[in-house]
């Protein structure tokens, strides 16, 4: 995935520590070996919000937990870890114009829009539940590619009127769900290859 080695490229340029990437889509998308259904397209990457000092680091944190929170411990605004370099390492990402929307806990996006300046970038920015620690990237279906599906056009302006909700009771409670979710399927483009012997 270019785009993941041009943010850390971008990072590094500006900024000290690696970029780390969590959940990372197959190339032509399909089953993942965790069951994610989200990153089943082929277009999804999760990247950390913290960084990490060498690349030994990195290796040494793969039997490690989750990287924290951003969040305070309310749960509703920025907490102590976040810093100018997260905030500049998810600009760069939705500046890509290769980016389609970023997902991102709704208080940070709540935070970002209480304190920026100039909001427009923020519209790429979608509040959803969790996203705390990594934001989760969805870039643009590629030219080249026919079988691709573009998801519906963001809608327009910066989105900060309408985080309400997000910090809502209705919000806050689970909902049940009447219907068991449906077992995710292999995109036809994959089937021919499990046919090779």
């Amino acid at each position: 995935m270019h785009f993941v080695s041009d943010l850390g490229q971008s990072h590094a340029s500006r900024g000290e520590g690696l970029v780390m990437v969590g959940d990372l889509s197959q190339p032509r998308g399909g089953l993942m070996s965790n069951s994610r259904r989200i990153h089943q397209n082929g277009l999804d990457a999760d990247i950390w919000f913290q960084f990490a000092v060498s690349a030994a680091a990195i290796r040494d944190t793969e039997n490690q937990p989750d990287p924290p929170s951003m969040l305070a411990a309310n749960g509703e605004e920025l907490g102590p870890l976040w810093g100018d370099d997260q905030k500049a390492l998810l600009k760069a990402a939705a500046d890509d114009p290769r980016v389609d929307r970023i997902f991102v806990n709704p208080a940070i996006k709540r935070g970002l829009c209480s304190s920026e300046p100039d909001p427009a970038w923020l519209r790429k920015l979608r509040p959803w539940f969790g996203h705390d620690a990594p934001f989760h990237v969805r870039l643009r279906c590629p030219h080249d590619s026919t079988a691709c599906e573009q998801q519906a056009s963001i809608p327009a302006g910066d989105g900060c009127a309408e985080l309400d909700w997000w910090f809502s009771v209705e919000a806050r409670t689970p909902a049940k769900r009447s219907a068991p979710r449906a077992e995710p399927v292999m995109p036809a483009a994959c089937r021919p290859l499990l046919l090779i012997n």
